[in-house]
């Protein structure tokens, strides 16, 4: 975690990554008997695990992976790309239950003309338009307390500048 004034950076949590790792090294190495055993169906465990492996290893070894809080909003950076998103983009930040896991879930508001598509198939399926992954180090409830605490902060100092400039 890095903290200044104007942001607050977080990394993914240690513990967290070796589970990854430790998970990932085990189904490779069941798929890699699958294999030997000449079950065909070994190839995709060695291939989709293989695959999380190398990512929990980039995920150790590299700060490319983060959750980035500043006044304007937040950003999330992970393999393949860097997004942004402002905190007036989005509604609220909560926590929902998704396949027996909490997550820090949130809708965006009607400021956000992008992926309009997505966000719809996303609320049909899920409930919600987006999620923040729990790999962060927080619990998903302190998770979306942090994000509304910032997000309210930037609202009060938008509005506060506001009345300044009038």
């Amino acid at each position: 975690m890095e903290r200044n004034a104007e942001s607050l950076t977080l990394y993914p949590k240690k513990s967290k990554i070796f589970g990854v790792l430790f998970l990932s090294s085990m189904f490779v190495a069941i798929s890699v008997w699958m294999i030997k055993a000449e079950e065909n169906f070994g190839w995709v465990g060695l291939v989709f695990f293989g695959l999380a492996l190398l990512v929990g290893l980039l995920l150790l070894v590299t700060n490319r992976f983060y959750l980035r809080l500043t006044k304007e909003g937040f950003e999330t950076r992970s393999i393949f790309k860097t997004r942004f998103t402002h905190w007036k983009e989005v509604d609220e930040f909560e926590v929902a239950s998704m396949n027996r896991s909490l997550l820090v879930v949130f809708n965006y508001s009607s400021l956000h003309q992008k992926n309009t598509r997505s966000k719809q198939l996303s609320r049909d399926v899920a409930g919600f338009e987006a999620s923040i992954s729990a790999m962060y180090g927080n619990s998903p409830q302190e998770m979306a307390a942090l994000m509304n605490d910032w997000k309210l902060t930037s609202a009060l100092t938008a509005a506060a500048n506001s009345i300044d400039h009038n």
